[in-house]
């Protein structure tokens, strides 16, 4: 992201926090969905960019969805063992899945107006 030399702090933040709001939509997520976008977004930043691009070519949308996925490419290139599973739904017994709130759109975890993109 640039900031414009023109552009004061505050108007920088103003337009931050707007981008934020575009991207995130927090009427309409969970702290847990948003959460996990955001582990998501910085899961893929740190990826190499030939394991980034192969991981979002499999849209996950979850963070340890992207990072299972960043393993099996791994493995499939040094000729280790496959990902024991495709499916990443998966939660510990004693953590329930947070139920989806009614009337809201699914969170897509690839944000179109995130800075830095």
């Amino acid at each position: 992201m640039v900031v414009p030399s023109e552009e004061s702090p505050i108007e920088t933040y103003h337009r931050l926090k707007g981008l934020y709001r575009r991207w995130i939509q927090p009427e309409q997520h969970t702290k847990e969905e948003i959460a996990e976008a955001i582990i998501l977004e910085q899961m893929l930043r740190i990826l190499p960019p030939e394991v980034r691009a192969w991981v979002k070519e499999h849209e996950p949308t979850e963070g340890l969805a992207a990072a299972k996925l960043a393993l099996q490419y791994i493995n499939a290139r040094r000729g280790g063992p496959p990902a024991r599973s495709t499916t990443f739904t998966h939660q510990p017994a004693h953590q329930p899945r947070p139920a989806k709130r009614e009337n809201r759109p699914e969170f897509s975890g690839y944000p179109s107006t995130a800075p830095n993109q």
